[in-house]
């Protein structure tokens, strides 16, 4: 046997060896799991002068039955309440004491699938983080829930509720959660007891079900110390809760009474499990799903006489656990849904009997791969890796990893890789959406007839797909002639409303009409940004005093509210002067 032989032979052994095994946490994240199951992570690479503390929360508002509606986030407002070791005001006191705000410094923000309770403190200042540690500890265990303080803040999570426009997620109607908002009605929040939110606390909040990260520049040794001290301490639940959300997989629901404001939808929703992402195989199939979505996605947009204004195809992740290959097809004003089906089953026939090419998976794949090297030389954010391994179980790894497991799987993915998926996915359990009152629909336009069309995919007949990029989805807008814009005299003197879009994500609304986004991501740059029919453009430094005056005056009107119900109202809904 030869040289250059052996040498081959080991080449593709390491290979094997190495994409075989499991990912494993990065050199840059500490990360350990206590034995009574409570995790933390020490990323040391935050924000500069900052100290970021996170706990962590795997329980959402989409865990909550019907009589539970809107515990989740009464339990949120609580945590500010008091606890054991800082008890009534002594919680908000001691944050405050050391130079930290509500909104600005410490806050809590309840999704459908997590709640987190943040802290931002400075480096270098042992008294604080000792401090913030032991606050934190008391909100993982030890909450008084004064029952005098739960009726106040029925008041203010009632407020919220009559600000909130949101219904809910689309991806769960047809279900028992179907129309909740998170926050649950004004009649359900009245009902709220103290014991039921104590309940749902003991349920939910044990150590298994919670976790810490500490995101900045720390002594990791004493930090790690510290926390196993302190958290470690809790017994281990041995009555673990049952399966806490809602498989979605197991049902076909068809609804024809959903609405979209302007927009004419007709939702595809083929439903199965989700997965870690945490060694290379799950790696591989989490990108061919990706580079699938695409494909279909460029294939419908190019269909002409589609009927489409919009496409949008991507694998989602609804509520843990569920995954959906969704399909939101968006219908021209003249078109009806008859014509979007037809344009959806047509493609899926005509990937079905000519496969898909591989030049069209090569594109798609490098696309994937050319954005990855972009973003090689960064370090990316540590703490919301380390909340996706705590929450879904994804392992994380490097943007170089990332590049070096794209690379390889872009040249051993073909044709084939694609098959059994394409012949398969729409025999899985389905959420069908569309408005029946649309223009759109037709009498007939039912959940019969979209059923059928769906199952009857194989029996049409299409001439052969030739793949065409596609065209830049973003082109540039050079405007000519543009007006200059003149700033009004009138400033708003009143928040009115504060909606919650994403994890991090806000808009304030001004009583003049003026509407602030405000992104609070750990790692978010400071920059300001102003919205026009011209676009979306950067407010240069020098002209930021401006809009200076949308955020720094109060209106100290609280209608029927107490001063302490005024506070607490400001509190919680993250209003600061500046």
């Amino acid at each position: 046997m030869s040289k250059n032989t052996l040498g081959l032979l080991f080449i593709l052994f390491i290979s094997a060896h190495t994409f075989g095994q499991k990912f494993f946490i990065p050199e840059g994240i500490s990360y350990k799991k206590l034995p009574n199951g409570f995790s933390y992570y020490i990323i040391p690479k935050g924000e500069p002068g900052k100290i970021g503390l996170y706990l962590l929360s795997d329980t959402g508002s989409a865990v909550e039955k019907f009589d539970e509606r809107g515990v989740a986030h009464f339990l949120e407002h609580m945590v500010f309440k008091g606890s054991k070791n800082f008890p009534g005001h002594k919680t908000a006191e001691t944050l405050e004491s050391m130079g930290l705000r509500m909104g600005r410094d410490y806050n809590a923000v309840v999704n459908d699938p997590f709640t987190e309770y943040h802290v931002n403190i400075p480096e270098n200042n042992q008294e604080t983080l000792d401090k913030t540690l032991r606050i934190l500890y008391d909100w993982s265990c030890n909450l008084e829930m004064n029952p005098e303080d739960l009726e106040v803040e029925k008041n203010i999570v009632i407020e919220e509720i009559k600000m909130r426009k949101t219904g809910g997620t689309p991806f769960v109607i047809g279900t028992y959660l179907e129309g909740h908002n998170g926050l649950g009605s004004e009649e359900q929040i009245r009902q709220v007891t103290a014991k039921k939110v104590k309940d749902f606390y003991d349920k939910y909040y044990t150590p298994d079900q919670l976790a810490l990260i500490v995101y900045g520049k720390v002594n990791e040794k004493q930090v790690s110390k510290q926390i196993e001290s302190l958290f470690g301490k809790t017994p281990e639940q041995k009555n673990k809760p049952d399966e806490k959300y809602l498989d979605l997989s197991k049902n076909t629901i068809v609804n024809a009474n959903y609405v979209n404001e302007n927009k004419t939808i007709l939702v595809l929703g083929f439903k199965t499990r989700d997965f870690p992402i945490n060694n290379y195989e799950s790696y591989k199939k989490d990108f061919i799903n990706t580079v699938f979505c695409r494909m279909l996605d460029n294939r419908i947009s190019q269909l002409p006489n589609s009927g489409l204004e919009k496409v949008d195809i991507n694998p989602a992740v609804p509520l843990p656990g569920n995954l959906w290959y969704n399909f939101r097809l968006e219908t021209k004003k003249d078109a009806s849904y008859k014509t979007v089906l037809n344009s959806f089953t047509t493609v899926v026939a005509q990937a079905r009997q000519y496969g898909f090419s591989q030049d069209e998976i090569d594109f798609f794949a490098n696309a994937l791969l050319k954005r990855y090297k972009n973003a090689a030389n960064h370090s990316g954010n540590g703490h919301a890796k380390a909340k996706s391994h705590f929450l879904k179980g994804d392992v994380p790894i490097s943007n170089p990893e990332r590049v070096k497991y794209t690379e390889q799987v872009s040249s051993e993915i073909s044709p084939k890789d694609f098959t059994d998926l394409l012949n398969s996915f729409t025999s899985l359990q389905k959420t069908i959406l569309f408005d029946n009152k649309a223009t759109a629909c037709s009498t007939d336009f039912n959940e019969a007839y979209i059923l059928e069309a769906i199952q009857h995919i194989n029996k049409i007949t299409v001439a052969p797909y030739q793949f065409v990029a596609p065209r830049n989805q973003f082109p540039t807008k050079n405007y000519t002639n543009v007006p200059n814009i003149r700033i009004g005299q009138k400033t708003p003197k009143l928040i009115k409303s504060k909606v919650q879009l994403g994890d991090y994500l806000h808009v304030l609304n001004y009583d003049n009409g003026t509407r602030v986004v405000v992104n609070t991501a750990p790692e978010a740059k400071t920059e300001i940004k102003i919205v026009s029919n011209y676009g979306l453009n950067s407010i240069p430094k020098a002209d930021r005093g401006l809009y200076k005056a949308t955020v720094n005056v109060f209106d100290q009107a609280y209608g029927q509210y107490s001063e302490k119900e005024a506070l607490a109202l400001k509190r919680s809904m993250g209003f600061l002067k500046l």
